[in-house]
């Protein structure tokens, strides 16, 4: 009828471990899926500034007036590239941060198993 103190004590670091790997797997699924938004926003944006280059290079061939246009939006392009990377650095930082607070609960759920898979492999 009633169970014994360490099958309780059991139940709860099971069920604690189990509420801990639900929001693990929540704040490192979200920040894997804004970092490859990320990283899509910084190809787009190389590729902006690689197209911008080009027709800076056609306007100085061509005396064209219009090439401080394109100067200006080279430099606007740098700024942002270099801007998501360093949010992309900060979001790699924030997932290894995250990796380091489940290891506790990674290895009591090795010796526990469920049936949920582990999120990084989802990701």
């Amino acid at each position: 009828y009633f169970r014994t103190v360490g099958e309780k004590l059991k139940t709860v670091k099971e069920e604690t471990h189990k509420g801990f790997l639900d929001m693990f797997r929540g704040m490192y699924l979200t920040s894997g899926d804004l970092r490859a938004k990320k990283a899509q926003m910084l190809l787009k944006v190389q590729e902006d500034m690689s197209n911008e280059k080009i027709k800076l290079a056609l306007c100085q061939e061509s005396f064209d007036p219009n090439a401080k246009h394109h100067v200006s939006r080279v430099k606007i392009l740098e700024k942002e590239a270099h801007d998501l990377r360093q949010v992309i650095d900060k979001l790699d930082h924030r997932q290894a941060d995250y990796l380091e607070w489940f290891k506790p609960t990674e290895a009591a759920l090795l010796l526990h198993p469920t049936d949920s898979s582990h999120p990084v492999a989802a990701l």
